[in-house]
């Protein structure tokens, strides 16, 4: 690598992994406390209470879902333990923390001091990272495991088999919360080969093939049903290479805590272009295994269409830090080199406040105000004899379920207004699975007689609203809108119950 400045010393590292923990455990607290769910998290939780012991929980992974069961059961029991869902957020957003402090403590073994100095602040301003695994889904597990792996591989100081024998058995447990192990897995594996590789002896040669056969082996059973059920089930898990070249792009950098449009995001991905360029033109060394894993990452991330997700790309967003903080290090004019870094890092601390208090990340449903929506739809019930809550939002459903009568997709009742009655209307939800379902729903709950008497919106979002417009899938341009309608006539509206709507349709062979 092209050396600019010495290595930081120990003290140096230290404190930069007190730094990094800290200020993702302080985000990711401040982004627990103050947000409830965002869309996907309820079909964990849904999940879980529909098939309430491990055993049931296997068996409806493998049969009605996408992801293996590990992540689901590592919730359970988290949950169990804790006794909260924002308890069992916290703590994946903790260790998460640790797992970036961790890598910062090992890159200072690599990075000189300016380098270095500038990943500390990137990590501990990471809203990116909080955003996505302080959640109830498989990365809050996936990513932290795969930044203690990716640190060992580059930089730690255990042996070759002993590196190997860490990345076989997390191996082994990521093939189990997510698929995407397939990918991450032999990413790390070419890291370790180019680092280990041509000082084996015939022996350890053979103990690693012997290491990896064994981890192979038992992924077999689940690979058995990921080959069934789970490779039938395509959905929106992927999108065209396009979409997934875009998506992985923004994920990689400046990452998702920062809407792509917002102008601050904007003129960080233009800096790191130019900073990227003139790295080129002075041939700039930079880590190889690095270099090699995040390239390799990419284009299958992208050519497989998976990037399309853009937290499925999140172990490449980890994996580039390092790449980035040294390519804005080795800028030559100090005077570009500080205005370069300054733009990158009021983008990282933006990011990271947005991730905090829920605003202005790239996920709608994330940004979605919804205690303040709660509250809202509370003080209108009072001033109505009955009211009822219409809406297509999966995260309201499971946050008014058993508080409030509700209307929307998936009705499995009726229930009759009397003139003077309420009909709350929220609109705003980015989800889109069943238009033409939503669509004649949405003329039923029109078609009642009605008038208006209120209307609050909530986080206006023009950014959003332009990439639906540009992009053929229009949505509002706020993340929610709540609308008091008063009954003039009596009205029955479509209800549904505390188990709907629940899961998406199981997965069936021969299903595409």
């Amino acid at each position: 690598m092209h050396a600019q400045g010495s290595l930081p010393p120990a003290s140096w590292r230290l404190a930069a992994a007190l730094l990094v923990t800290l200020g993702l455990a302080l985000l990711a607290f401040a982004a627990v406390r103050s947000g409830t769910y965002y869309d996907d998290e309820i079909f964990t939780i849904r999940l879980l209470r529909l098939c309430p012991t491990p055993t049931e929980l296997i068996a409806c992974a493998n049969s009605r879902d996408v992801h293996p069961p590990l992540g689901y059961l590592l919730d359970a029991a988290l949950r169990g333990w804790l006794g909260s869902w924002a308890a069992v957020k916290l703590a994946k957003g903790l260790a998460m923390a640790l797992a970036a402090g961790w890598l910062a403590w090992s890159a200072g073994r690599a990075l000189p001091r300016p380098a270095f100095i500038l990943l500390t602040a990137l990590l501990a301003l990471d809203g990116t990272l909080v955003m996505w695994t302080t959640s109830l889904r498989w990365y809050g597990w996936f990513v932290p495991l795969f930044t203690v792996c990716l640190a060992q591989v580059l930089w730690g100081r255990l042996s070759a088999l002993g590196t190997l024998a860490l990345l076989t058995g997390a191996g082994l447990l990521l093939f189990h919360v997510n698929y995407l192990a397939v990918i991450a897995m032999p990413l790390l594996g070419l890291g370790w080969w180019r680092r280990f590789g041509a000082g084996l002896s015939h022996r350890e040669r053979g103990l690693a093939l012997a290491l990896v056969g064994a981890g192979l082996l038992a992924c077999l059973p689940q690979a058995a049903v990921l080959a069934r059920v789970h490779l039938h089930y395509h959905g929106p898990q992927t999108g065209s290479p396009v979409m997934a070249l875009v998506q992985t792009g923004l994920t990689i950098f400046p990452g998702t805590a920062l809407f792509p449009l917002a102008p601050l995001s904007l003129l960080a991905s233009g800096t790191f272009a130019f900073a990227a360029k003139a790295a080129w033109r002075q041939r700039l060394r930079l880590p190889p295994g690095l270099l090699m894993m995040l390239a390799l990452g990419s284009a299958v991330m992208i050519a497989s269409g998976l990037g399309y997700r853009h937290r499925n790309s999140l172990f490449l967003h980890v994996t580039a830090l390092p790449l980035v903080a040294s390519v804005l290090a080795a800028i030559a004019r100090p005077r570009w080199r500080a205005a370069a870094v300054a733009i990158v890092l009021a983008a990282s601390l933006q990011g990271a406040l947005n991730a905090a208090r829920h605003v202005g990340t790239i996920k709608r449903s994330y940004n979605t105000p919804y205690p303040a929506m709660l509250d809202r739809i509370a003080r209108w019930g009072k001033a109505c004899p009955h009211y009822a809550v219409a809406h297509t939002d999966i995260v309201l459903a499971e946050l008014l379920r058993g508080r409030a009568v509700q209307t929307g997709l998936g009705a499995t009742g009726s229930v009759v207004l009397a003139p003077g009655d309420c009909l709350i209307v929220v609109s705003g939800s980015a989800a889109a699975s069943w238009p033409e379902e939503t669509a004649r729903w949405r003329e039923t709950i029109a078609a009642a007689p009605a008038r208006g008497v209120a209307v609050v919106r909530f986080s206006p979002e023009p950014g959003a609203a332009l990439v639906g417009r540009l992009t053929g899938h229009p949505v509002e341009d706020h993340a929610a809108t709540l609308r008091l309608l008063r009954l003039t006539g009596p009205a029955t509206i479509p209800e549904f119950g505390s188990t709907a709507p629940l899961l998406p349709p199981p997965p069936h062979p021969g299903q595409r």
